[in-house]
């Protein structure tokens, strides 16, 4: 991967046309009655993923006993 400067304009455009994602971790229990897309990490009773994937997955629910939802901290570096 070949580094690019970008100037800070360029920077403001990348970040402004870039798609935006909202990682979380949820906690779940209960039965999923949807299959776990594959852009969805399924590790026992907890999900990764982005909120648009994981939010359907959850309002199928069988039975919701309870629900931890953590928003998950991700940092873009640029290397100018």
């Amino acid at each position: 991967m070949t580094a690019t400067k970008m100037n800070a304009q360029e920077i403001i455009q990348f970040i402004a046309n870039a798609e935006k994602k909202t990682s979380v971790k949820v906690t779940f229990e209960g039965e999923l009655a949807t299959a776990v897309p594959n852009s969805v990490v399924k590790l026992g009773n907890v999900l990764f993923g982005d909120w648009k994937d994981v939010a359907p997955l959850l309002d199928g629910l069988v039975e919701i006993k309870t629900m931890l939802l953590s928003k998950m901290l991700v940092i873009l570096q640029f290397l100018c």
